[in-house]
């Protein structure tokens, strides 16, 4: 329609032009027809998509919603089940290390009940009952060290701090104690550190990594294991434990965390030692992890966090 009345002011302009009447000419006025005419059409397109793009948007907004609660929901169910597949190999490590033990106490007290049933008491009785006390006493033992971590892993995170090279030395003091000439002790680093961890808790943390890293020194000879105390790039506190002992497979580095496995003999290993030091590092707030090759001994890496407002 614009185009056409456009030709109608061309055409009107040529009779004038012509002199077949007398008249103004209109066609520079007609060019604003379908100019104007564009404009409207192209603001009417323009609001239309804007109002598609508005509802496109609430949609969109809508299915975000929507798939995040979604993905909200899958990943507390994945939480939960890997809460659930964690107890089950805890209590799966638990029941291994209890059994063994129990069974002996349940066959030293059968066999008791079956002779003092018959007569009177076998010669081995006695030794029978030593057996079987033993066995107790490992179970005890491992009731103790469970009810020892939870102790600890039930400490408030806040409202406590320990200086390092303080409390290193008094750990390491203990272990050159037990271990005596077999290892060689030495500890290096910064002295005056401090971390957001109660005494007891950091104790616990460096105990454990040094009794493994003495353990790991096979015996015949004399081993060595450095203990250092450093800052790391991101302002945390970190304790380097290094022996020379035998190292670590990778496949012996991925299971070193699980909970009851050890690579020592039948009743000489808990296999909780790094599970829960890793457990009470986090946390905190803290990292531990391990570095090692065969024949090349094991570095631990433990990095805690500073005290609030240390700095």
């Amino acid at each position: 329609m614009a185009f056409g009345g456009l030709l109608l002011f061309g055409l009107n302009d040529g009779l004038v032009a012509c002199g077949a009447y007398p008249g103004a000419y209109l066609l520079d006025v007609g060019f604003v027809i379908p100019v104007g005419a564009m404009a409207y059409t192209l603001t009417q397109r323009f609001v239309r998509d804007a109002r598609s793009l508005h509802t496109l948007r609430d949609r969109l907004e809508g299915l975000v919603e929507v798939r995040t609660s979604a993905l909200a929901e899958t990943q507390e169910a994945l939480h939960q089940a890997e809460k659930l597949a964690a107890l089950g190999q805890f209590a799966s490590g638990v029941a291994h290390q209890v059994n063994n033990p129990a069974s002996v106490v349940t066959s030293s007290l059968s066999y008791l009940e079956r002779c003092c049933a018959a007569g009177p008491p076998p010669p081995d009785a006695h030794e029978t009952v030593i057996d079987a006390l033993a066995a107790m006493q490992r179970i005890n033992g491992l009731v103790r060290r469970l009810v020892d971590a939870g102790r600890l892993a039930a400490v408030p995170a806040a409202g406590g701090s320990s200086s390092v090279q303080a409390l290193t030395e008094q750990v390491v003091d203990e272990a050159r104690a037990q271990s005596g000439e077999r290892v060689v002790y030495r500890l290096e680093g910064t002295p005056g550190l401090q971390v957001g961890l109660r005494p007891e808790v950091l104790a616990q943390i460096l105990s454990a990594l040094l009794h493994n890293a003495a353990e790991s020194i096979p015996e015949g000879r004399v081993g060595h294991v450095v203990v250092r105390v450093g800052l790391v790039e991101d302002g945390r506190v970190q304790v380097a434990v290094r022996d020379d002992g035998v190292g670590m497979t990778a496949e012996l580095q991925r299971r070193a965390f699980e909970p009851f496995f050890t690579t020592k003999g039948e009743g000489k290993g808990s296999g909780l030692g790094l599970p829960v030091a890793r457990a009470l590092a986090e946390s905190r707030g803290g990292a531990l992890r391990l570095e090692s090759r065969p024949g090349e001994g094991t570095t631990a890496l433990l990095e805690l966090p500073e005290p609030a407002g240390s700095r």
